[in-house]
């Protein structure tokens, strides 16, 4: 069990390492973009939509490492003076109630988008690039996966605390 916990962890690490570099893309393309429209007069047309798209993924990939390292934000006026084993008790209550279940929408919502991008050939219509929406799509699926695994071994540390009083 461990070992499952340990790699689900990794992988998120390694997603967050993803995630840094396209951050570095993100602003290498919006300043290629500043610089055409500003200083030559000679916007692109694919800078726009392809820091549209960068963003989405930066988000959708960084759920799972943020999850990782407890990053998400929550209202720890409260929850903070709380005792560890309540915290793991709510923290496994609203998993079950509210996180699991919004997890599987985004998850099979975000997966039939994506075969359906695949399958069709979707392309993205908001320039006149016309970039295929499959890689994009991948990318926001993959994200969301990270996040629910990510999110299943936050679940199984905080019951086995609550069950036996002890990290896992």
């Amino acid at each position: 069990m461990k070992k499952l916990l340990r790699a689900v962890d990794t992988l998120n690490e390694y997603a967050g390492l993803v995630t840094r570099w396209l951050c570095a893309v993100l602003v290498v393309i919006l300043c290629i973009e500043v610089a055409m429209r500003y200083v030559f007069d000679s916007p692109t047309i694919w800078a726009h939509l392809s820091s549209m798209m960068i963003g989405g993924a930066i988000i959708c990939l960084g759920l799972g490492y943020t999850h990782l390292h407890k990053s998400h934000i929550r209202i720890d006026v409260f929850y903070a003076k709380l005792s560890p084993r309540t915290q793991a008790l709510i923290d496994v209550s609203l998993a079950i109630l509210l996180l699991f279940p919004l997890l599987y929408a985004f998850t099979s919502t975000s997966y039939a988008w994506m075969m359906k991008s695949w399958l069709t050939q979707e392309v993205r219509t908001e320039s006149f690039w016309y970039p295929l929406a499959g890689p994009f799509r991948t990318a926001v699926f993959v994200g969301w996966v990270l996040f629910a695994l990510q999110c299943v071994a936050q679940f199984a540390r905080d019951l086995y605390f609550l069950v036996r009083s002890k990290t896992l």
